[in-house]
Parts: structure tokens; sequence; C-alpha cells
């Protein structure tokens, strides 16, 4: 799992903690990116991390439930040449016309029960046992 904003990092703190509760055997690596600027690659911005790098953090063919602050269009952007890309599933702010960040989070499906769910939806070895 990773995050990048405050709210995100809450919620999916909040994730990882229900996670860990229900499947207590499985390794949860979490990632909280404080600049997502760095995630471009080095070629295209001075500060963004290598590939050798990136991989390293995100793997190369492992899902990565990712929660944003922004819109998830702009991470894939930052993104879309990686390794990993295609297993990258981000959740971001979606248009609802709400201002409370508890509003902005549900309905956004930025909230710890939703992001927690992508993971048992994406990981094939959760999927028998969290039905």
């Amino acid at each position: 799992m990773a995050c990048c904003g405050d709210g995100p990092r809450l919620e999916t703190l909040g994730a990882v903690k229900i996670l860990r509760q229900h499947f207590p055997q499985r390794k949860i690596h979490l990632i909280d990116v404080v600049k997502s600027m760095t995630l471009q690659p080095r070629s295209e911005r001075p500060h963004g991390i290598s590939d050798k790098d990136f991989d390293a953090l995100f793997t190369r063919d492992n899902p990565v439930i990712f929660a944003f602050h922004g819109y998830p269009w702009l991470l894939h952007r930052l993104t879309h040449r990686r390794t990993n890309h295609y297993h990258l599933h981000v959740r971001g702010y979606k248009e609802n016309g709400t201002t409370t960040l508890f509003d902005m989070a549900v309905l956004s499906h930025l909230d710890r029960l939703h992001l927690a769910g992508d993971v048992m939806d994406r990981v094939p070895s959760l999927d028998s046992r969290a039905a």
C-alpha cells in the first residue's frame, strides 16, 4: 500500500490496521510518499527516483493500492513509464461537491474500508479468505 497526503495517510494506516487484524500472516508494506513529483523518473525530473529504486519500493509485479490526495490520473501520469504501472491502483479525489474530509474520503473511495477492500480484491491469495 502507498499513500500521499495527510488524509490519505490516515486512511491508509487505518486500512493496514484492519488488514493486519484479519490477515496477520500477510506482510503488508506501506510507502508514504511525501513529494509526489519524486515518483517521476530521474531522466524527467532531477529529484525523481531511479527505476531501480522505484522497483525496490513498489516491486515489479505486485499490486499496489495507492491513496492519493489529488486526482488519480495525475499519479498515473507521473508513473506511466514505470515497470509496475499496470499493477498500480490509485484512489484519489473525485469531484462529488463535498467539503468535509470524511465525505470526500468516503465518496472518493479513499476511506479505510474501501482501501482494505481494494487489497482483498487485488491480492490473489486473499480471495477465498476475504470472502
